[in-house]
C-alpha cells in the first residue's frame, strides 16, 4: 500500500509518485487541528474555528491568538467609538468646505 493512502499522509504533487519522498506526512498543528489527517491531495488539515494555514498554525484574519486549547484563535472585537463616527461626518463636511474656499476669488485689500 502506499503511504499516502494511508491516514495522516498526503501526495506531494511536485515529485514523482515514485520517488521516496513523494508522500508527506500531514504535520497538522496539535491546538490548531481539530484532527489529524488532512486532504490527501492538497495537505490542508481540518483547522479550528478562526484557524487557518495549511497545517492551522495561524489565526485567520480578524482573528487574535487566545491562551485556550480548545478555542486557540478568538474573533477581534470591533469597536466603534463616537470619535470615528464624528471624524467620518466632519470629514466629508471638512472636505466640501475645503474644495468651496478653494473654489471662492480671494478679496482684495
Amino acid at each position: 500500500m502506499e503511504l499516502y493512502k494511508l491516514s495522516g499522509y498526503y501526495r506531494d504533487p511536485t515529485k514523482p509518485i515514485t520517488h521516496k519522498k513523494a508522500c508527506k506526512p500531514c504535520d497538522c498543528h496539535p491546538v490548531g487541528a481539530s484532527g489529524k489527517t488532512c486532504n490527501q491531495t492538497s495537505g490542508q488539515c481540518p483547522c479550528k474555528d478562526g484557524v487557518t494555514g495549511t497545517t492551522c498554525n495561524r489565526c485567520a484574519k480578524g482573528y487574535q491568538q487566545s491562551r485556550s486549547h480548545i478555542a486557540p484563535c478568538i474573533r477581534i472585537p470591533r469597536v466603534v467609538t463616537r470619535c470615528r463616527r464624528w471624524r467620518r461626518w466632519t470629514g466629508s463636511r471638512a472636505a466640501r468646505r475645503t474644495s468651496a474656499a478653494d473654489a471662492a476669488p480671494a478679496h482684495a485689500p
